[in-house]
């Protein structure tokens, strides 16, 4: 019986992870914004380097570079 009763436990405390899961995974708000682009100017890019990163600043898109195991 306290089998049983353990049994029927573990699995309500499934079932209540699984659904606190799926509500985590519902949307939220609004939709992400997204945005456009034009290419303005090309620059010199060292072939070698990784990007590590874009932002943007003022309506600028910066890219972050680095080496392999070096940065």
């Amino acid at each position: 019986m306290k089998r049983r009763a353990g049994l029927i436990a573990g699995a309500l405390l499934a079932v209540g992870l699984a659904i606190a899961a799926w509500a985590q995974l519902k949307p939220h708000g609004d939709a992400p914004k997204t945005y456009g682009f034009k290419v303005v100017a090309v620059y010199p890019h060292d072939a070698k380097a990784f990007t590590q990163g874009l932002t943007v600043h003022d309506g600028k898109l910066y890219e972050g570079t680095g080496q392999y195991g070096a940065s």
